[in-house]
């Protein structure tokens, strides 16, 4: 199973970023600590217990009220090489590459090349023959999925290794993701049913990678390209890219599992080669480089005079953009590339919006407080103890209550 997930979150060599060094990453900002002693000490505390417990090494950084209160990286991102993990460790991103391809995707609406309503067998004419998955028989879809619903996740689109149902057997017999290029993913991705009629439900899936081929599409060029054109080198991202590239191997360390065992060696890893594109799962990226991006859609589209996205767009992707009836994950809401809660809870407050990716990575942030996290290590399976040990306990320490 693990052999199938690493191999399905991959993507080829980011060429223009290959060439560039890494920013000075330990001056990336200055944090104001003073007034926050008492989440100084509940983040550090927590972290260390962590791992002592569970995950290898960790970088964590908390943003309030417009500044950095907490930035620190501990453990180790190579335990048999020694090597700690630092500030500029690049990480495998996975999941949270998909709020990165979900701006691609905005921009392009904003540019009037794509539409919201559009059908996307408008953009990518090989999946016009869709079907909905009846074990009597498939039948013909009522609608075509649309761009929203591929931004929402409420295309019908599965993922094939979080389920056990029929289609999700499908999809493991002959896995889009592993295909070499956007040509063979879309080809096989044709042949496979929805789970339901588009629009009418929630399933995690293959959207977003969908959203990737859309953006190679319509833009003219590879996914790689786009981003680091219209997002990366705009946004300073100078580390953030498809594959990690030779000469920056010593600061990419394996991806681990339970007990400390190097689940990815750093030698074998297929982030290290090319591969698909993956707009929902390829990237890796570094705590400077996501806090660019974390920024820019805090401060509604715009970073450092350079505007992105615009405020109208970015609220679509922090606000419930779901259909009437419709819920994602534990009942919550989901905008056009993040979670969104719309109850308040004893973890969230209304408004807060939220993604994770499948090796462990966490971002989450809450409009009202003027607050964001950005938690970053490196452990399969899927293990939010990092998040959720957290999440409550800087909201505590900064005095943020809500009705619950």
């Amino acid at each position: 199973m693990f052999t199938l997930i690493s191999l399905l979150c991959l993507g080829p060599s980011h060429a223009d970023n290959n060439s560039q060094t890494s920013v000075e990453v330990d001056a990336f900002v200055e944090i104001h600590d003073a007034n926050h002693p008492k989440l100084q000490r509940v983040v550090k505390r927590t972290v260390r217990r962590i791992q002592r417990r569970r995950i290898m090494g960790s970088v964590v950084l908390v943003s309030y009220q417009g500044q950095i209160v907490y930035l620190d990286s501990k453990g180790w991102q190579n335990k048999k090489e020694k090597q700690p993990m630092t500030l500029d460790t690049l990480f495998r991103m996975y999941s949270l590459s998909k709020p990165v391809t979900s701006v691609a995707v905005l921009q392009l609406v904003e540019k009037e090349l794509i539409g919201l309503d559009d059908p996307i067998d408008k953009h990518i004419p090989e999946l016009s023959n869709l079907k909905v998955y009846n074990p009597l028989g498939n039948k013909e879809v009522f609608q075509a999925p649309t761009v929203a619903d591929l931004l929402r996740h409420s295309a019908g689109f599965s993922y094939g290794f979080f389920g056990v149902g029929p289609v999700d057997g499908l999809y493991n017999l002959n896995h889009p993701l592993l295909a070499e290029d956007s040509d063979g993913f879309v080809e096989r991705l044709s042949t496979l049913p929805l789970a339901f009629e588009p629009g009418s439900g929630w399933r995690y899936g293959v959207s977003t990678d969908v959203l990737g081929v859309l953006v190679e599409r319509v833009s003219g060029q590879t996914l790689d390209e786009y981003l680091s054109q219209n997002i990366f080198e705009p946004l300073d991202m100078v580390d953030t890219g498809f594959v990690v590239a030779d000469e920056d191997i010593d600061r990419f360390g394996p991806m681990y599992t339970r007990f400390g065992v190097e689940l990815e060696p750093v030698a074998d890893s297929p982030f290290r080669s090319k591969r698909f594109e993956s707009g929902g799962g390829g990237l890796v990226s570094t705590m400077h480089d996501y806090n660019q991006f974390a920024q820019m859609i805090v401060q509604q589209g715009t970073l450092g005079g350079v505007t992105i996205l615009s405020p109208e767009s970015v609220s679509f992707m922090q606000t419930n953009q779901l259909p009437e009836g419709v819920r994602s994950v534990n009942g919550d809401g989901f905008g056009f590339g993040f979670q969104v809660q719309i109850e308040p809870n004893k973890q969230s407050p209304v408004g807060e919006y939220t993604w994770d990716g499948i090796g462990s990575t966490h971002f989450w942030a809450s409009p009202e407080h003027q607050l964001y996290v950005i938690a970053l290590s490196q452990y399969m399976p899927f293990i939010p103890v990092l998040k959720y040990s957290l999440r409550p306990r800087i909201y505590k320490a900064l005095d943020i209550e809500w009705e619950r």
